[in-house]
């Protein structure tokens, strides 16, 4: 099964990162929270679906490589 998702930056405060996330850039229907000071921490909302999960682990692998929270980006497999 192929799986192809997209994701952009909503907003970005001291505190948390919020990404939208879903098959096109026009259809975004998932959101994610991220704690924006701890690059380890577990989704604050958002996660409790496969594709969520699956961006959430994205982002957080890619914020542990660049100390700047991307602002969009692609899953594809």
């Amino acid at each position: 099964m192929a799986i192809l998702l997209l994701y952009r930056k909503l907003k970005e405060t001291e505190t948390e990162v919020e990404y939208s996330y879903g098959t096109s850039m026009e259809v975004q229907d998932g959101r994610l929270i991220l704690d924006a000071r701890d690059p380890m921490a577990e989704p604050t909302s958002g996660a409790d679906s496969a594709n969520g999960q699956r961006v959430a682990a994205k982002l957080l692998w890619l914020r542990q490589q660049d100390p700047t929270w991307p602002e969009f980006g692609a899953i594809q497999s």
